[in-house]
């Protein structure tokens, strides 16, 4: 009996021995064979948080790492202007690989009476986009402009500034201005999109 007994508790032991081993080799097996498990784990998350600050000519529309930008401009309201944070909450440092925006140059504005060309947003406004850091004095053109490969380190954000301006009469054609003045209180009317898109920092 006491053989008997002794053969169980062995038989037992060496069960459980097995399952253990069985688990450790798994579990070891399971690290070499999906190395990315870890890095599954950590979040990627870079985006446009809301708008802070915006003038009252238009409005800015905020979705993830896009922005939809509805603004009129006129040689009295010539700049259109707004602030927001460019947000990296993720687990690793972001590089800027692309900035998206709207083909200005195929954005139609009007055809000249006069001459009969059409005229198209490029051909009026300029675009800017700038770190609010750099920008002591509010000023549309000063400061560093948001640049491909720029950096955003984790758990940080940038603040910046995105401005449309309506190029000066001085700088316009009578042809140009023409076309502007044809609008109703010569009111220049535009939509656009900005998308930035980040990669890991190597």
């Amino acid at each position: 009996m006491k053989y008997l007994k002794g053969n169980k508790l062995i038989s037992h032991l060496f069960a459980i021995s097995s399952i253990l081993l069985a688990v450790a080799c798994f579990t070891i097996t399971s690290s070499f064979a999906f190395p990315d498990n870890v890095s599954a784990l950590k979040k990627w998350s870079v985006y446009f948080e809301e708008v802070i600050e915006k003038d009252l000519n238009g409005d800015v529309f905020v979705k993830n790492n896009y922005l939809t930008v509805n603004a009129s401009l006129n040689q009295t309201n010539n700049i259109y202007k707004f602030i927001t944070n460019i947000k990296n909450d993720g687990a690793y440092d972001a590089k800027l690989s692309d900035i998206n925006i709207t083909d200005i140059s195929n954005v139609s504005i009007g055809t000249s009476e006069l001459s009969g060309i059409t005229y198209y947003l490029s051909d009026y406004v300029d675009i800017y986009i700038k770190y609010k850091e750099d920008n002591k004095s509010n000023k549309v053109i000063e400061g560093n402009d948001l640049s491909l490969g720029d950096i955003l380190d984790k758990n940080t954000s940038n603040s910046l500034i995105f401005s449309v301006k309506l190029k000066d009469e001085s700088n316009l054609t009578e042809d140009q201005i023409s076309v502007l003045n044809a609008k109703p209180n010569g009111n220049l009317n535009f939509s656009l999109s900005i998308g930035v898109n980040y990669i890991e920092k190597k």
